[in-house]
């Protein structure tokens, strides 16, 4: 089902656009035209043909006449048709002009939280991907998906090896190898399922990553802190989160009882494989 929903709305901390020009600090005005958020029609058309999906955070530089100047992207979905289609949409935007103390226009700014849908929510499960990745000539050569289990098959199944193939973070100082590897991400709901008792895939583990996290009200894992974290190395432009990427294209369905609060764990281990 095509869905999107509106998150929240945030004023933006302001911060630089270049070297030497700082975007405005002022609080943009009243909203005096805007897209209409809820119909679905407006979804960025190349995002849609590419089935991308994620939460996006844009800022807009608005003008003395209300009208905005620029935007940028203060957290990125990690698509970049995505984060460019909203863009262009805030760009529709119009503002009531804004006035200093002495009734002169200034400029300001604007910023929202817009989350764009293609998946239903989905239960809170255990659940587990594994992929396996073969690296040659310092490239990925081959990504696929062997094993998917839980209620995120369709979530991760579609964008994993998009994912996964980031070898910097993943194989840091093994990036530029010959190897194939398993990518192995379990996901702990604290429900028990057998699934989370199975051997992990045999090999060398070269890193390894464990998190906890809570889901908001909102659905989405946050509060993600490393409970423990070896030998990944720098996280990409796509992979900046510290919930990561895997776990931030789900949207959880709310609990049962309101009010509930879930936590879970996820994690991941990189294992090269003694043959190729």
């Amino acid at each position: 089902m095509l869905m999107f929903a509106l998150l929240s709305l945030a004023a933006a901390p302001p911060g630089p656009s270049s070297a030497t020009e700082a975007w405005p600090t002022t609080p943009a005005g009243r909203i005096i035209a805007t897209p209409d958020w809820s119909d679905y029609r407006i979804y960025p058309k190349d995002a849609l043909k590419k089935d991308q999906q994620g939460r996006v955070r844009p800022e807009l530089w608005i003008g003395r006449d209300g009208r905005p100047k620029a935007c940028r992207i203060l957290s990125s979905s990690y698509f970049p048709e995505l984060d460019a289609g909203t863009c262009k949409l805030m760009m529709q935007m119009r503002f009531e002009p804004v006035q200093d103390t002495e009734g002169r226009p200034v400029e300001s700014h604007y910023s929202r939280f817009a989350s764009w849908r293609l998946t239903e929510e989905v239960p809170f499960q255990s659940g587990r991907l594994r992929a396996r990745i073969r690296l040659a000539g310092g490239h990925v050569q081959d990504c696929g998906i062997e094993r998917s289990d839980g209620p995120y098959t369709q979530n991760w199944s579609g964008s994993a090896c998009s994912i996964l193939s980031d070898r910097s973070y993943y194989f840091a100082n093994r990036a530029n190898d010959s190897l194939t590897a398993i990518i192995e991400a379990r996901l702990d709901a604290n429900d028990q399922l057998p699934l989370l008792q199975e051997a992990w895939p045999v090999g060398t583990v070269i890193a390894s990553e464990k998190i906890s996290f809570v889901i908001n009200a909102s659905g989405d894992a946050s509060e993600c802190t490393a409970i423990e974290s070896l030998n990944f190395g720098p996280r990409g432009l796509n992979n900046l989160s510290p919930c990561g990427r895997l776990l931030s294209v789900i949207w959880f369905a709310p609990p049962e009882r309101r009010g509930t609060e879930r936590r879970g764990s996820f994690e991941t281990r990189v294992v090269v494989l003694d043959t190729p």
